[in-house]
């Protein structure tokens, strides 16, 4: 496995829940992502039609929650969660890089290290 190396992203202040922080490292687009268990990273591209994911919303879903009597109840879930990719709105999960509608498509999820008050991303290069 290639060794990884640490590329200063951002300031932790720079990023809160709900309002990622897009940055560029080696030419490369990455979006920082704050949770409420910590930080990720996901790659800037959607493995969908290659658009932006990180330039769109951050937001939940409607869930599936149990068929009734009268048709399927749903509920709003994963607040905050979930990155839209901005050109065609396909969900993406900010912890896994999962699509929510394509289980086969995968956003390229990239390590965070916090030291102090400072992110970085672990990178091959």
């Amino acid at each position: 496995m290639a060794e990884k190396h640490k590329h200063f992203a951002c300031k932790t202040d720079e990023v809160a829940i709900g309002n990622p922080r897009k940055v560029s490292i080696n030419g490369r687009d990455y979006g920082i992502y704050q949770l409420e268990d910590g930080y990720y990273g996901l790659f800037d591209r959607c493995p969908h039609r290659g658009g932006s994911i990180c330039g769109g919303p951050v937001t939940g879903t409607a869930m599936f929650v149990d068929i009734k009597k009268d048709g399927p109840s749903y509920v709003y879930g994963k607040e905050n969660q979930l990155v839209r990719c901005s050109w065609h709105g396909w969900e993406f999960d900010i912890k896994t890089g999962q699509c929510l509608a394509d289980e086969r498509l995968k956003a390229r999820h990239v390590p965070i290290s916090c030291e102090d008050d400072s992110i970085y991303l672990m990178l091959n290069k």
